[in-house]
């Protein structure tokens, strides 16, 4: 799944095959010279924006994760599973990439929620997006 923005902003979740691996990827792409900030953390699902107040702008929220289903992958024995749990982020690069499961073993089953967030400026707005890829076949 592949998400594309303004300012040339591209978030995607994929899972597939690379050579003998099975890799579950998540990246957030800037088409620019010059990025203050990239983020990328794991939510719960459901996944709710709530807003309070009066907002300033479209990325003043107040974010609320609800508990409910979180990010994990289920593997072939029935009763075994990961959570997924991460809070990375990088300054003045173009790319982060994080890769939560790589294994010649597939996954017989996952749930990927992801929260984007990329600021251009050191001071600007921040922009938000999120994602979820998930497999029912577990």
């Amino acid at each position: 799944m592949v998400h594309n923005f303004s300012g040339g902003v591209t978030t995607s979740v994929d899972y597939n095959k690379y050579g003998v691996y099975f890799s579950l990827v998540s990246k957030i792409m800037v088409a620019q010279d010059f990025v203050n900030y990239l983020g990328q953390r794991t939510v719960n699902s459901p996944y709710v924006i709530q807003q309070t107040g009066h907002p300033i702008s479209e990325y003043d929220y107040n974010l609320v994760v609800p508990t409910g289903i979180n990010s994990r992958c289920f593997f072939k024995r029935s009763g075994y599973q990961n959570e997924i749990i991460y809070d990375g982020y990088i300054t003045h690069d173009n790319e982060l990439t994080v890769t939560p499961y790589k294994n010649s073993r597939r996954l017989v089953g996952f749930r990927f929620d992801v929260e984007y967030t990329w600021q251009f400026d050191v001071g600007g707005l921040f922009g938000y997006d999120h994602l979820m890829i998930q497999c029912h076949q577990y």
